[in-house]
């Protein structure tokens, strides 16, 4: 089972939040694809000690695909294990719907986005749309 933490913990660990990235949907896929920029983009953060956190929001998009093969299923338990899930709570739905009303954000992005804002965190992405969320640093490898 992936590790999941409670928000409220991660927030008082302040030394784990200097090295937190929360990755978006389309990192992780990239990733497990194996694109060589995004795979030596992790390789450079593993060695910076970093940590990887997704939003249980990018485990719905993974497992979720209609044609998703039982390989493929395997494949992403596998890497859930080593990444950390964070599940949403209301501090991250509130800031979700704030985003959504404002930013014209799919509900799915709107919890990514804020997710990595209550941790503190950058948010790896592909998605230009998110780049422009004031507030947030965004890393586009």
């Amino acid at each position: 089972m992936p590790w999941r933490i409670n928000v409220v913990f991660v927030r008082k660990l302040t030394l784990v939040e200097m090295f937190m990235v929360v990755l978006d949907t389309n990192i992780v896929i990239l990733y497990l694809e194996k694109e060589t920029k995004i795979t030596d983009w992790v390789d450079r953060c593993l060695a910076k000690n970093e940590q990887f956190a997704i939003s249980s929001m990018t485990v719905v998009e993974l497992l979720g695909y209609q044609e998703i093969s039982i390989e493929e299923i395997f494949r992403i338990e596998r890497w859930l294990h080593g990444v950390l899930v964070i599940d949403v709570d209301i501090n991250i739905a509130r800031e979700a719907a704030r985003l959504r009303r404002g930013k014209q954000l799919t509900t799915t992005d709107a919890v990514i986005v804020a997710t990595a804002a209550a941790l503190n965190a950058s948010l790896v992405t592909r998605d230009a749309r998110l780049s422009k969320v004031r507030g947030i640093k965004v890393i586009r490898p």
